[in-house]
């Protein structure tokens, strides 16, 4: 498996970091969600769960 990308992981930082924007309580488990502001603008990824702390996980697929 080829290593990821150091740009890619410190995007990922950084969005981790930043402000949590309001999360829609519709959004489930396997839904596509899409990147509409900030450094992984228009990425698209699966919605996996949401926890107690109110943060997002979410799969990316950077295999292509």
């Amino acid at each position: 498996m080829p290593p990821i990308d150091e740009r890619l992981i410190n995007a990922i930082k950084l969005c981790v970091n930043a402000r949590v924007p309001k999360q829609d309580a519709a959004i489930k488990k396997g839904d596509i969600v899409k990147f509409v502001g900030g450094l992984l603008i228009d990425l698209e990824a699966i919605f996996e769960q949401r926890n107690a702390e109110k943060c997002c996980y979410i799969l990316f697929n950077i295999m292509g």
